[in-house]
């Protein structure tokens, strides 16, 4: 089980957060998922470039923090 944590850039609002949540929970293998304007935490068996590109496709930033 993988754990990203992410800093989320180019939120500016709840129509932001949510655009990006349902980005990544349309995403196989997410067991866990935390969004705010600032940061992301996702848990689960996805890799991290998915993730990554999920939220790319969804018009935002992300960079990784840290993974376990």
């Amino acid at each position: 089980m993988a754990n990203y944590s992410l800093k989320l850039d180019g939120l500016t609002c709840g129509g932001c957060v949510k655009a990006v949540r349902s980005a990544i929970e349309a995403l196989e293998g997410i067991e866990s998922l935390e969004v705010t304007q600032e940061s992301a935490q996702v848990v689960g068996s996805i890799a991290l470039e998915k993730v990554l590109e999920a939220i790319e496709n969804a018009g935002f930033e992300a960079t990784p923090l840290a993974s376990d």
